[in-house]
């Protein structure tokens, strides 16, 4: 999945950040919270790691985007 292929409305719900006022700082904390979440070395559940591994490469690509004032708009 990348970013700039994906609506960007997704990749703000990915994050749960709130689209046109979100600071920087806002994605950057958004991101790190959900990536230490969802990061594949952190899933203790084998049964989940796939979907765990999933959701962090949204969580990349929608913050690939979302830190780029060009890709944002």
């Amino acid at each position: 999945m990348q970013g700039h292929n994906v609506n960007p409305r997704k990749l703000v719900k990915i994050l749960h950040v709130i689209p046109r006022s979100a600071t920087m700082d806002d994605i950057k904390k958004a991101y790190r919270s959900m990536a230490l979440q969802y990061h594949h070395d952190v899933c203790h559940d084998p049964s989940m790691k796939e979907d765990s591994t999933r959701m962090f490469v949204q969580l990349n690509a929608a913050y690939k985007t979302l830190s780029n004032p060009r890709l944002r708009e």
